[in-house]
């Protein structure tokens, strides 16, 4: 047997990719890192050099692309559906709109 689920879950994607990314460190123009994805706190340029920004975009582009993923399955960045199978054991994330 076959049944359908949709949950609402507010926020779970942002989530997700904060928790995601957060462990990426962004390298400062000092070769620092903090560990935590943000900018050395002894970094002279005080984050507003060259390779600080080019680091912060990196890590903006690799976010946006986890985020554009997550729209084929999540609706409205919160609604998913899964599809559970009772006769195999499984669970299924369904695209939205099918």
């Amino acid at each position: 047997m076959k049944f359908r689920a949709m949950f609402k879950t507010p926020d779970v994607i942002e989530d997700a990719l904060k928790d995601a990314f957060d462990h990426e460190a962004s390298p400062c123009c000092c070769g620092g890192w903090d560990g935590e994805g943000k900018k050395c706190p002894s970094c002279e340029c005080n984050g507003n050099c060259i390779d600080c920004e080019l680091a912060e975009d990196r890590l903006r582009d690799k976010t946006d692309e986890a985020r554009k993923m997550t729209e084929k399955f999540v609706a409205h960045g919160e609604y998913v559906t899964i599809e559970f199978c009772t006769d195999t054991n499984t669970a299924t994330v369904v695209e939205k709109g099918k």
